[in-house]
């Protein structure tokens, strides 16, 4: 038999399926009455929890799975609500191990991008068997409407989970590639991709082309990396390049690249950008309780794209240790300032050298230091949840609160909870958004909210823009709520002119810097 929990392991889903190799259900686990189904599920079709839309695409990755390898995420709706269904199947079995989990509501607006390392594998193993490969970008944009959209996010997918061996994935949301035997004036799909095109009617008509012959000088990553380039280019522009082989976009990458890297290396090491703060305030008397400090360019101009790249190219640690010593130096300057939030990311969690300046320099403070808290970004995935979780309850010891940030959004979820002694957990809105489409979407967030403050995790819900949003968090047991409702991102310099004026008022006589 399968071993149920170890194939589920993978994903922190809300029901549990086991069906044999047909698709038919033996076992069934978890918030099943979500499915508004009435008879036991053992026994019935898995393709019938569907709605009709989407039975077509289930059918078609039930009938192309691969024995040990991961299928799926894939985006469907069961019983109206949208769902992610994974599954797997060892190699010596005959089950496959199936998860749903409700979707938050933003997960499907913009498709998986998976030109990855999967993809790099993909032509390599090609190669390997002595195919000729060509790759092909089809700009499905003319034809899709927001249908076609959410029909080609779920085909990425498909395609992340290699059901479709022969095909690449999808950036943006108007561009698919696929992989092909071949230079042919028709571009030939795989025979599942087309049975989807069928199903939703999209032909070959208003689909425009540009293929690319390999380039055996590039490995399988710089295929993937020129490919995406040349991709996110179409989808930013609306109109095909002249035709470019592979070699010249990846030498264009590589160029682009340096540029980007020696221009933020000088803005991180430089110090080129501002600390801002945002308030956190206590969810049931709307006081300020913290700040969260986030790093912006000069002007207040968003740094989103800075911090990304920052992960990509190892130079995350020398922002968070930036950001870190603005932190202590606010805190160092005045006793009646609020405590400050610092992201960490999982890559500086474990760099010894970096979090040994960080608890050394905790530990040397002057100040309370339960006003230092840290939140763990799940953007990167931490490479030794072992060494994180000991350097997290270092920095417990030393006073500090930790959170884990964008819950569920990120590397991983449940996994960094069960592993990482953090006393915090921060939400977005957009758990709360799915949870007011429905009773049922709120009795599975409302469960999901339990099981935090169970297992004594402070929920921090953040986003948050309307009363709406607030009084609904509040439900959900939110102990803190930040967002645009409660004030946005201040220059730190603004702050500090704020708790100054507090102070005087107060009769402090203490000098502020």
């Amino acid at each position: 038999m399968l071993s149920r929990f170890v194939t589920f392991a993978f994903a922190a889903a809300d029901i549990l399926i086991e069906t044999d190799e047909e698709g038919t259900i033996t076992f069934a686990s978890g918030a099943v009455g979500a499915l508004n189904v009435r008879d036991d599920l053992v026994g019935k079709p898995l393709v019938s929890l569907v709605e009709p839309a989407y039975r077509t695409i289930l059918s078609l990755v039930v009938a192309h799975h691969v024995k040990g390898r991961r299928i799926g995420p894939v985006s469907l709706e069961f019983a109206g609500s949208p769902v992610q269904l994974s599954g797997w199947q060892l190699e010596d079995s005959h089950a496959i191990g199936w998860t749903i989990s409700f979707s938050r509501a933003q997960e499907r607006e913009t498709p998986a991008n998976v030109l990855d390392e999967e993809f790099g594998a993909l032509v390599e193993s090609r190669r390997a068997s002595k195919e000729a490969l060509t790759f092909t970008l089809l700009d499905v944009s003319r034809a899709a409407d927001a249908v076609d959209k959410a029909f080609f996010s779920t085909l990425s997918e498909l395609v992340r989970a290699s059901a479709l061996d022969g095909a690449g994935g999808l950036v943006g949301e108007t561009l698919l590639l696929t992989t092909q035997k071949g230079m042919d004036e028709t571009v030939e799909v795989d025979s599942a991709v087309a049975a989807i095109c069928g199903q939703f009617g999209l032909g070959s008509g208003p689909i425009e082309t540009i293929t690319f012959e390999d380039d055996l000088t590039l490995t399988g990553e710089q295929v993937s990396e020129a490919l995406r380039t040349v991709a996110e280019r179409v989808n930013a522009t609306g109109q095909m390049p002249d035709r470019v082989t592979l070699g010249e976009a990846a030498v264009a990458i590589a160029r682009d690249r340096q540029k980007n890297l020696t221009a933020l290396t000088t803005v991180i090491r430089n110090r080129r950008f501002e600390p801002y703060a945002q308030v956190i305030v206590d969810a049931l008397t709307g006081e300020e309780v913290a700040y969260e400090l986030l790093a912006r360019l000069p002007g207040g101009k968003p740094f989103e794209a800075g911090v990304s790249m920052a992960e990509r190219e190892g130079l995350v640690r020398d922002l968070d240790l930036a950001m870190f010593d603005f932190a202590m130096g606010f805190l160092n300057n005045g006793e009646e300032r609020p405590p400050l939030a610092v992201n960490l990311s999982g890559r500086t969690l474990t760099d010894l050298g970096a979090m040994s300046q960080i608890c050394k320099r905790v530990e040397a403070a002057r100040f309370d230091r339960s006003r230092i808290w840290f939140e763990v970004t799940e953007t990167a995935r931490i490479s030794d949840l072992s060494t994180a979780a000991n350097l997290i309850a270092n920095l417990t010891r030393l006073g500090c609160q930790v959170a884990l940030d964008d819950f569920g959004e990120g590397a991983s979820g449940v996994s960094y909870l069960q592993k990482l002694p953090v006393q915090q957990v921060k939400l977005e809105t957009a758990f709360l958004d799915a949870a007011a489409t429905s009773r049922r979407a709120y009795q599975i967030a409302a469960m999901q909210c339990k099981m935090l403050t169970t297992t004594g995790h402070s929920i921090t819900m953040e986003r948050v823009e309307t009363e709406e949003q607030a009084t609904l968090a509040r439900r959900m047991g939110a102990a803190r709520l930040q967002g645009w409702f409660f004030g946005k991102a201040m220059p730190l310099a603004n702050l500090i002119e704020i708790h100054k004026v507090s102070a005087v008022r107060a009769g402090k006589v203490e000098t502020f810097s």
